[in-house]
Formats: C-alpha cells, sequence, structure tokens
C-alpha cells in the first residue's frame, strides 16, 4: 500500500518543480486512483515508521527519476531503458550476490527471469517512457497506475477468483477517475523555443511538419505507411514557434504558468 506514494510523490514533484502542471481534473482523477489503489492493496496491516520512511523515500526517488527520465530528449525510449536497465540491473545483481550469496546456477531459472524481465520490465518501461514524453510523467503515472486494475481483471478471467465489495468500489472509483482525467481540458497562448531533440512524434498536430529524406522523390512526407499512422522516433528540430491549443505537459510543453 505504501508503494502508491509514487504516485503522490510524481504528481507533487511535477506540479511544483518540474512544470507538469495539474489542472483540477487531474487533480480529482489522482485522488480518486490513489484511492481505488489504497482500497485495493489495503489488508489491515501494520508497518513499521522506519519502515514507512524508507519506503517513503524510495517512491520519492521513483518521483524525481519518471519526471528526469521523461525531460531525456537525445535518447530513444528504447536506448533509455537500455542504460536504466544496465546500471539498474548490474545494482540490483551486486546487493543481490552480495547480500544473499550466489548458489549452483540454474539456467532454466536464469532464462525465465530474463523472459519476464524483458516483458514486464523492458518492453514496459519503453512504452512509459514513450507515453511520459507524449503526457508528461504525473499523467503517464496515472495511467500507469491502472496495473492493479488489470490484475483484478485477469484473477477473475484467469484464476476464477471473485470480485468483493470493496474490490468493486475501487474498480467503479478507478475507471470513473479515468474517465475524468480523460476529460481534462487546458488550452492558452504559449511560445515554444527553437530546439532538436529526439523522441517519438506524429506528424500533422502542429509541431512537427518537418521533411524525410526520400520527401521529394516520394511526392509526399517520406514517411512508410505505419510510421505516418503510428508515429516514429529521430532526431529533429523546431523553429521558434507561437500558438494557442490544447495541450498537456510533454516533452514540448513544460512552460510556466501565472
Amino acid at each position: 500500500m505504501w508503494l502508491n506514494l509514487e504516485l503522490v510523490a510524481t504528481a507533487l514533484l511535477g506540479h511544483f518543480i518540474f512544470k507538469d502542471r495539474m489542472t483540477r481534473a487531474s487533480a480529482g482523477a489522482t485522488a480518486g486512483i490513489l484511492a481505488a489503489s489504497v482500497l485495493l492493496s489495503f489488508d489491515g496491516g501494520r508497518t513499521s515508521l522506519a519502515g514507512g520512511a524508507l519506503i517513503a523515500a524510495a517512491c520519492l526517488a521513483w518521483g524525481f527519476d519518471n519526471h528526469c527520465t521523461a525531460l531525456i530528449d537525445g535518447l530513444k525510449p528504447e536506448e533509455s531503458t537500455f542504460i536504466k536497465g544496465l546500471v539498474a540491473g548490474g545494482t540490483n545483481l551486486t546487493v543481490g550476490l552480495l547480500v544473499a550469496g550466489s548458489g549452483p546456477p540454474s539456467w532454466a531459472g536464469y532464462g525465465l527471469a530474463l523472459g519476464i524481465g524483458a516483458l514486464s520490465y523492458g518492453a514496459s518501461i519503453v512504452l512509459y517512457i514513450a507515453a511520459a514524453q507524449g503526457l508528461g510523467a504525473s499523467r503517464a503515472q496515472l495511467f500507469f497506475s491502472s496495473s492493479p486494475l488489470f490484475g483484478l481483471l485477469l484473477a477473475f478471467v484467469v484464476l476464477g477468483e471473485s470480485f468483493s465489495l470493496a474490490q468493486g468500489g475501487a474498480l467503479t472509483l478507478m475507471l470513473l477517475s479515468y474517465l475524468l482525467l480523460l476529460s481534462e481540458r487546458h488550452g492558452h497562448g504559449h511560445v515554444h523555443a527553437a530546439a532538436r531533440h529526439t523522441h517519438w512524434h506524429r506528424h500533422g498536430e502542429g509541431h512537427h511538419e518537418h521533411g524525410h529524406l526520400g520527401q521529394h522523390e516520394a511526392g509526399h512526407d517520406g514517411l512508410e505507411p505505419l510510421a505516418r499512422l503510428f508515429g516514429h522516433s529521430h532526431d529533429h528540430e523546431h523553429q521558434a514557434l507561437e500558438h494557442e491549443h490544447v495541450h498537456v505537459s510533454d516533452i514540448h510543453h513544460r512552460h510556466g504558468h501565472p
């Protein structure tokens, strides 16, 4: 239950430090999703003060990590994930060997751990970084916090577990919170400075109108059909621009507000 503080830390750090502004809708959604997550994970047990403080400190560090990672615009999401995984994985392995020691090798266990890590951590972090750059870390974390919802549904469908009243209430509260978040509208005039960076993007949304190699020969924007539909990632430049539209605190909209 204490790990839900990561959502709080990410939201507060974003609003007060990283210019990831929270509106009334997103603040209400944050409170609702946090309450639903606590309701799902609460077991009535007690946590020591020291243990709770350590978990809170870890969640604060994760909040900083979420925002700093979202602001990395010189690497593709998969490149950031590789570097983060290499450092974090190496650190965890070293700590594990120092604390627990090493037993006889289990190649099947190693393979299973690598497979789970590639899917549950590697792929999810790549997708999370892309989402954080496109939505802002706070809103990406809100959607990332839907994992208990999917766990609840999988337990019901795959394992045949039944819903408790508390789980049903948490499910309803979480869905209502996401509906509130999706209703969010924030727009005003703002200025973009000239910039050059790398991130996932699509064309035709007012910020990415640059050309590509082969554009003139092909007679269009030079994009492959899949890239035009789903977007792509590469190094590109932005000219200075002033306009007004609805937006979130993505990688292009970390500006201040009065």
